[in-house]
């Protein structure tokens, strides 16, 4: 899904260089997700979930916000999921 702009939390940029997550796959994975649905932990909470050139999956958890500026995505926080855990969802 394209939005008008992207926000990073404080929490999500410590994420991704913890985990060496760059900026391009996190905008990739919510452009185009292989998968896309709320959280049912935390209302409001979007997760994009796309596998990776690597082979694991980066799962992106974010909010959508709209005001002047337009459509817009917060994101909260990322990491990786093994693809093999994941089960036939990622063939």
């Amino acid at each position: 899904m394209r939005y008008d702009y992207v926000e990073y939390d404080v929490h999500a940029v410590e994420r991704m260089d913890e985990r060496t997550i760059s900026d391009d796959l996190v905008l990739l994975t919510l452009d185009q997700p292989a998968f896309r649905y709320r959280s049912r932990q935390r209302p409001g909470r979007w997760i994009a979930e796309r596998v990776t050139p690597q082979g694991s999956a980066l799962r992106v958890v974010y909010a959508e916000r709209f005001d002047e500026r337009g459509h817009g995505a917060i994101i909260l926080t990322m990491y990786r999921i093994s693809t093999t855990r994941m089960g036939k969802a990622y063939g």
